[in-house]
């Protein structure tokens, strides 16, 4: 075991240096080349202007080399530590491309700083830096790498100052008067692409969905800067999907609901994302007929009922629901008046979190086999096409022990628009 760590933190110094001197390099040669030009042209909005400037986000700026040095040490496996090569050294050089083939300079003058211990870090950044490779901004790109490797690799809580001292370091880019925002945007952009161009060896699906949701954060926040009139509301929707694209990037299905409801500040966070989900629930069951099927005796799959639905579903037999729907709200009347509600919150259209999907499966089994004359079971998510087709595949298989493609078939048999791709297959088969 000594031997291992001892072969990783070799691997990590080199890796550190290598990558390092690729910095430098790329960095310098950008710099010099851009400098020599008869005229560099600039850009940003004309509100830039009215940024204050803060001398003291000199600090958490200046700190970005110490933990460029630093990063390749927190890592704890190969695995992660190739990634994270990968990650910044791809950036470093699409970065450095795009100083030499779009050079453009900071376009305003930085104030005098008064205090000697700030001013001494703007006259070693004065001496060290330059005014040009500006778009995209490393800082951005190397503090969003960062973070997310301090908060996969910490396990304690000590990860999350160091989460908020990279936002200030992200932030410190605008206010000490380094970069414009159009770097900002760049610079979140690419490295968004090099996430997802090398990404994580685990959970590949939920961070190609993951993805997505940062791609529509992404574009969002664009969107949201350069028309004022529409900022908040975008800038809003683009913090909703941001923090759903961490959710499916963690595959944490429990970041917005808890036995079936969803907190009041989550209610306002998350109202984008949830109000798209609604508009979807509200297109399909437009045009399904059947919101329930009866998979085997007083055992049904579905969608989430409406109130008319769910009224209708309650008036013969006692209820048990099984809700794993993770994007929305139980419906009030099937909750109230079901005998039992269980909730398991199992994220959309991706990988399903394993643990969650044996305890469901699990109480649906033990609840079928105790049930009496007067109960059924109501398995459901949201449209009724995936998850609960899923764990209705994988009761047929547990409960009268037949293949798993035998209990897809037989669910897509009785669910015509049921989608049961391979990476909820593989749920179906380790039952």
């Amino acid at each position: 075991m000594k031997n291992k760590n001892i072969n990783l933190k070799v691997q990590s110094f080199l890796w550190m240096s290598l990558s390092y001197i690729i910095f430098l390099f790329l960095y310098e040669m950008a710099g010099k080349y851009s400098s020599a030009l008869s005229s560099v042209p600039s850009f940003y909005f004309r509100w830039e202007e009215d940024i204050p400037f803060i001398s003291w986000m000199i600090i958490p700026y200046i700190s970005s080399g110490i933990f460029f040095i630093c990063v390749f040490f927190v890592c704890k496996t190969k695995e992660s530590l190739y990634t994270l090569v990968k990650r910044i050294n791809f950036i470093t050089i699409v970065s450095a491309v795009s100083f030499f083939v779009f050079p453009l300079k900071f376009a305003f003058e930085k104030p005098e700083v008064k205090n000697i211990f700030f001013n001494f870090f703007f006259q070693f950044l004065e001496r060290m830096d330059t005014d040009f490779n500006q778009c995209p901004s490393l800082h951005i790109s190397y503090a969003v790498i960062f973070t997310i490797v301090f908060y996969k690799e910490i396990k304690s809580k000590a990860k999350y100052p160091f989460c908020v001292w990279f936002f200030l370091l992200g932030l410190s880019t605008i206010f000490i008067y380094q970069h414009h925002v159009i770097d900002v945007i760049f610079s979140l952009g690419l490295t968004l692409f090099t996430i997802f161009i090398f990404p994580e060896r685990d959970n590949k699906r939920n961070r190609k969905v993951g993805f997505i949701y940062f791609l529509l954060s992404f574009i969002l926040f664009t969107i949201g800067l350069i028309f004022f009139n529409w900022t908040r509301i975008l800038l809003w929707s683009s913090l909703s999907f941001f923090l759903v694209g961490k959710a499916y990037a963690e595959n944490n299905s429990e970041f917005l609901k808890k036995d079936g409801k969803i907190a009041l500040h989550n209610k306002i966070i998350h109202l984008p994302y949830l109000l798209c989900y609604n508009i979807l629930w509200r297109y399909f069951r437009k045009y399904e007929n059947e919101p329930w099927r009866e998979i085997a005796p007083d055992i049904f799959i579905g969608s989430k009922l409406n109130n008319e639905e769910a009224e209708i579903f309650l008036s013969d037999k006692k209820v048990i629901v099984i809700d794993l729907a993770a994007e929305s709200e139980e419906n009030n009347i099937l909750k109230r008046g079901s005998r039992e509600y269980h909730s398991f919150p199992l994220l959309d259209i991706c990988n399903l979190k394993e643990d969650i999907f044996l305890s469901a499966l699990e109480l649906a089994v033990e609840k079928y086999k105790d049930l009496k004359e007067n109960e059924k079971i109501y398995i459901h998510c949201l449209m009724g096409y995936s998850r609960s087709a899923a764990l209705g595949s994988a009761f047929l298989r547990k409960n009268y022990h037949i293949e798993s493609k035998e209990a897809v078939f037989r669910i897509k048999k009785l669910v015509k628009n049921a989608v049961i791709p391979d990476y909820i297959l593989d749920n179906i088969k380790e039952c």
